[in-house]
């Protein structure tokens, strides 16, 4: 290999940061040199713009929702190191830019409202409100923006919240990553990905090709309020931390409990932990 000097290189007629390409272009040129040098070639005006065209040809075409500019992605998981992983290896992609990263649905709320991406790849299970009434919130303040959800397991009940209008992809995390990159170029475009195990667990309408669930789950008959304060107490929560975490009181969290054991028929809060777990609402 080639070493480059840790001097900046100027070129002559080139200017050393570029006025008026766009980051991409930038980013291209940046590995065509590299390929160029390490090829052996010099490099000259005349060699930088060859290399530059024969990167951008192997480039992927862009996807058509968004033209020539960059796909901006918010990144929202509680796993610092997926998120700087998962940060990492988009902007090292030449199509994406990566605009922000949240460990918890308060902050990914306010920053995507004000940032306004084009796609959100967010875990399914974080700490404080549920990520679905996240997304149901991001339909009125980030209008347009497509979510894909990002999830450790398999869950029926999960699932059927998700899919929601907004929603573009559902993938496990055992996916390789070009599984995400894959998804975010097909959710500009207006199309949905799923995992194949998702995917098999789904039906899809042949006139209004909507996907869903063919039969519901034991847990169908409750709200999604009540669903993410039964996520939250089999997750061995007490009351006042789940009216911390979903800004309740607790005396709407009592009411909310009584209801789901009510329903669900389960009067004793282990059952009713084993059962939420044993329908895919929490992990063990």
């Amino acid at each position: 290999m080639v070493m480059l000097p840790h001097t900046p290189l100027s070129f002559p007629g080139i200017p050393l940061r570029p006025t008026s390409h766009s980051a991409s272009s930038t980013v291209a040129g940046v590995h065509a040199v590299t390929d160029h040098v390490e090829s052996g070639g010099t490099v000259t005006e005349t060699a930088l713009k060859d290399a530059t065209e024969k990167q951008e040809t192997r480039t992927s075409a862009r996807p058509q929702g968004v033209g020539n500019r960059l796909v901006r992605v918010y990144l929202v998981d509680d796993h610092q190191m997926i998120l700087d992983c998962l940060s990492a290896y988009l902007t090292a992609d030449s199509q994406f830019e990566v605009v922000g990263k949240a460990t918890n649905t308060e902050q990914a709320i306010i920053e995507i409202a004000q940032i306004q991406p084009d796609v959100v790849v967010m875990d399914v299970e974080l700490p404080g409100r549920s990520v679905f009434d996240v997304a149901e919130t991001l339909r009125t303040k980030a209008h347009g923006v497509r979510v894909i959800y990002l999830s450790g397991y398999a869950s029926d009940v999960l699932l059927s919240r998700a899919l929601k209008p907004g929603c573009y992809g559902y993938l496990l995390k055992g996916e390789p990553v070009s599984a995400i990159r894959q998804a975010i170029l097909r959710a500009i475009d207006g199309e949905m990905s799923f995992s194949p195990e998702i995917r098999q667990r789904l039906a899809q309408d042949p006139v209004s090709r909507r996907f869903s669930l063919p039969a519901d789950t034991p847990l169908t008959g409750l709200t999604g309020r009540q669903l993410e304060v039964l996520r939250h107490l089999a997750n061995g929560a007490s009351v006042k931390e789940i009216a911390r975490l979903m800004h309740l009181s607790q005396k709407s969290v009592d009411s909310h409990k009584y209801r789901i054991m009510h329903k669900l028929g389960i009067h004793d809060r282990v059952e009713l932990a084993r059962f939420a777990i044993r329908e895919g609402l929490t992990k063990p």
